[in-house]
Order: structure tokens, then C-alpha cells, then sequence
């Protein structure tokens, strides 16, 4: 995981840069949001989410939401690949 939150910052730090140029009054940061293909997310995406102002009791639901999501792609991935496989 950590590697994933390394590649987003380098990826979107100029974007954070660049904003803030172009909107001195306001301030900005770097919240990143990785869930993994099987599900896994990091221990404090927790506490990013309530950065981003969500109420407590919606984070857990999010977080859950994310993780099905997550998963049911992967599955969509690995049927799709299986059947290209078996023809």
C-alpha cells in the first residue's frame, strides 16, 4: 500500500501545485483513497474520509461499499480473462 500512496502523490502533487496557483485563497491537500483488487484498504482510510468532512457513521458503510465494488471487479476481470483463456 505504500508504494500506491507514493505513485498518487508523485502522480498528483503537480495537480496540487498547480491549483493552488491558480487559487491562492484557497487551500488544498492530498487525501488518496486506495483499495486494493481483493478489498484491502489502508488502516487510517478511516480518518482520510472523515478529513473529507463525512459523518462517522457513513464512513463504514462507504468504506464496505468501496470494498464490494472492489472485489466484484475483480471478479468481472478474472471471469473475463478465464473465458479468453478457455477459447
Amino acid at each position: 500500500m505504500l508504494g500506491k500512496y507514493k505513485e498518487k502523490e508523485l502522480i498528483y502533487a503537480p495537480l496540487l501545485r498547480n491549483m493552488q496557483l491558480l487559487h491562492p485563497n484557497y487551500s488544498f491537500s492530498f487525501i488518496p483513497i486506495i483499495v486494493g483488487a481483493t478489498g484491502y484498504v489502508s488502516h487510517n482510510l478511516k480518518e482520510q474520509l472523515l478529513r473529507l468532512g463525512l459523518q462517522k457513521k457513513s464512513v463504514q458503510r462507504l468504506i464496505s461499499k468501496m470494498q464490494e465494488q472492489s472485489v466484484s471487479g475483480t471478479v468481472k476481470i478474472v471471469k473475463k480473462f478465464l473465458k479468453f483463456k478457455l477459447v
